[in-house]
């Protein structure tokens, strides 16, 4: 759905509705909704769905901000236009390959964008589409800054840098104990 959504440049108040197939076991445990603790979080599509469309970034802030972000206006009315499918024939794809489905219907612009993507193109897979050692750091000052500051993520990461092969992993640790 990121990619659709980014790739497209698809503004929140022009969604007239998102639709997401899954492989009825993957929505069967992934339908809940609403969360009721930032755990279930990760636990509801529609809600992962709904944050990235108003945050339009994956972070460490949609589990510890849940109840904030359930509360924005703009969550409830784009949570409102997500539709999850329990999609049998989906899930006998997905037991040979990992296959995801979404589409997503404009308003203003009369046009229907469809995404169907096997998880093996998305950024990150160490397969097909590695993340760079960037594109790591930086998902990585995403997380950990809000945990551990931003001087400790920093020493970390100048200590991967030296890629010194001397260096020993529970010296590296140390520098990101709280």
């Amino acid at each position: 759905m990121r990619s659709l959504i980014e790739n497209e440049d698809i503004r929140n108040e022009d969604v007239e509705k998102i639709t997401i197939w899954q492989p009825s076991y993957f929505a069967e445990n992934f339908v809940a909704f609403p969360p009721t603790s930032s755990v279930d979080t990760a636990s509801s599509l529609k809600y992962v769905v709904g944050a990235y469309m108003i945050l339009r970034k994956i972070g460490v802030e949609w589990y510890e901000k849940y109840q904030e972000i359930m509360a924005d206006p703009a969550f409830k009315e784009i949570s409102g236009k997500i539709e999850i499918i329990k999609d049998e024939g989906l899930q006998a794809l997905f037991d040979k390959e990992n296959i995801v489905k979404g589409k997503v219907e404009i308003r203003t612009r009369k046009r229907v964008f469809e995404k169907e993507m096997r998880l093996e193109e998305l950024k990150g897979n160490p397969r097909n589409n590695p993340m760079s050692f960037e594109d790591v750091k930086e998902k990585f000052l995403e997380l950990a800054v809000p945990v551990i500051g931003e001087d400790k993520c920093r020493s970390f990461l100048g200590s991967l840098d030296k890629g010194d092969p001397s260096l020993r992993i529970s010296e590296l640790m140390r520098s990101l104990v709280l």
